[in-house]
């Protein structure tokens, strides 16, 4: 059985700031000639654990919980990485480094 995605709510502060970090990736990607990502990020009102909101996000396999300062979930892929051997662990910081070096960034 599958379920259907829950909404996520959007407000105007979070189209304006789409609409902006897509226009600020647009200009850094014709500065430096190659691909730039835009990721925007606000806080929701969460009445679930940051642990229950991820299982209710089974609809996709391709989502992410982390917690640094606060809990974060992400849903989607932008890239993926594999390595194998002893050096797995510095091609995979190398990746996300790379990929940090790509993202254009806002907060709301």
């Amino acid at each position: 059985m599958k379920h259907a995605q829950p909404p996520l709510p959007v407000d105007d502060q979070v189209c304006s700031a789409a609409e902006q970090v897509c226009r600020d990736a647009l200009a850094i990607s014709r500065i430096k000639h190659r691909s730039t990502w835009a990721a925007l990020s606000w806080s929701i009102p969460c009445v679930d654990t940051p642990l229950e909101l991820f299982a209710a996000h089974n609809f996709t396999r391709r989502r992410l919980l982390w917690r640094d300062d606060e809990w974060q979930l992400a849903l989607g892929i932008s890239a993926t990485t594999r390595h194998c051997g002893a050096g797995r662990f510095f091609g995979v910081a190398e990746d996300a480094a790379n990929w940090r070096n790509r993202i254009c960034f806002h907060r709301c």
